[in-house]
Formats: structure tokens, sequence, C-alpha cells
């Protein structure tokens, strides 16, 4: 007799909402997968797979971000914080230097 193809994932969905519960509680996936592999007849990789497949990649969040936005939301604070700090401390260095070609050697002095 020959074994049917796709039965341990008709027993692994089977027990899914148990399998998933003790998830959610803690245990281990080695833990889940002794208690149940019996019941559900796979190996531990396709277990593993499985596992990925049907409750670990479906709890995670899908609306993530992208990053292009959270780069300009960086890029935001910094141009805040520098000039914050432009405002504050007179002694910081200045990033861009102010160019003026009339500014005579006594401002020049004072500035930098």
């Amino acid at each position: 007799m020959t074994k049917k193809r796709r039965i341990g994932l008709v027993n692994f969905r089977q027990y899914k909402d148990e399998i998933k519960e003790m998830y959610d509680k803690g245990f281990p996936i080695i833990h889940i997968f002794e208690s149940f592999s019996d019941k559900v007849g796979v190996k531990k990789t396709q277990f593993y797979e499985l596992m990925n497949k049907e409750i670990i990649k479906k709890n995670k969040p899908t609306n993530i971000e992208p990053k292009v936005k959270s780069i300009q939301h960086k890029n935001q604070q910094r141009n805040n914080i520098d000039s914050k700090l432009d405002n504050t401390d007179p002694f910081r260095k200045k990033i861009k230097p102010i160019h003026n070609p009339t500014m005579t050697d006594e401002r020049r002095k004072e500035l930098f």
C-alpha cells in the first residue's frame, strides 16, 4: 500500500488551532512537534515548514511602512536637531559657511 500524498498537510491543518494555541503560549516548536508528531505524521523538517507557512508568517503584520518614508523621517529629525543646535551653540562649526564677498575681516573672524 502506497502512502497518500498531502495527508500530513491535512492532518496538520486538522490540529492547526491546537498547535497555534501552544505556539502563542510560548512553547518551543520542537516541543510542539514532539506532542503532535504521532497525530500529524510528518517529519520534523516538514513540520517546521508547515509552522512557518501556516502559523508564523500569518501572524506577522503585513502593513509594514516602506523604508523610504522612515529615511525621510530620519532626515527631518536630523534637520530639526541641526537647526536647534545651530541656534543654541554659537561655537558649533557651521556645516555650510555663509559666503558673502562683501564680508569684512572683522565679521569673518566673528563667524569663524
